[in-house]
């Protein structure tokens, strides 16, 4: 998917880090903390105003991958408003990006150009959000970590919607479930197992 130039630190931050279109929209320089890689979320964008986010769980504070530092610095070397009180991610006068024009006019044409044809509220904002707690999920497979990341009140949210129960996560349950029971004999566990 090719986006324009201007856009790729914005969908790269919304990719690795799982926020919601608001807290990415919100995000000023004094919530990116260079030295320490760490990235707080303490507001939220909601029709131009900001807004305390959705729960108590939202305010939060997530480690930033060495790639995504390296992309926010530089996004901030190429800006004007640089200051730590402006916008991350702000338009040509200063104030946040609108999430329905990114939606529109950036996102679901650079998936036209690729051949995907977007879908209504299918291929929007949060399918990065659902695709990023479903990655965290799969690798780590603790829930809570997942929880943590996406910034939810109730764990059986991030249960529930965010994450997918992988076949062979449900082959090594069983194996290991069978391995507890009949502890006698020897069960392999699929990850064991010879391909």
């Amino acid at each position: 998917m090719e986006l324009p130039d201007q856009y790729r630190t914005l969908f790269t931050c919304v990719a690795l880090t799982g926020l919601r279109v608001g807290e990415l929209l919100a995000l000023r320089w004094s919530n990116v903390d260079f030295a320490r890689h760490e990235l707080s979320i303490t507001h939220s964008l909601w029709r131009r105003q900001l807004v305390t986010p959705k729960t108590k769980t939202s305010v939060r504070t997530l480690h930033l991958p060495a790639l995504l530092t390296e992309l926010l610095a530089t996004h901030q070397q190429g800006t004007r408003f640089n200051s730590m009180e402006d916008f991350v991610f702000a338009r040509a006068d200063g104030t946040p990006q609108d999430p329905d024009y990114l939606r529109k006019k950036v996102l679901y044409e650079a998936l036209a150009s690729a051949g995907f044809k977007p879908g209504y509220r299918s291929h929007g904002f949060h399918l990065f959000r659902h695709s990023a707690g479903s990655i965290v999920h799969s690798i780590t497979r603790d829930v809570k970590t997942t929880q943590e990341l996406l910034g939810h009140s109730r764990l059986s949210t991030t249960a529930d919607i965010y994450t997918h129960v992988e076949k062979v996560v449900g082959q090594e349950a069983s194996e290991a479930l069978a391995k507890a029971i009949v502890h006698n004999e020897e069960v392999p566990l699929a990850s064991e197992k010879v391909q």
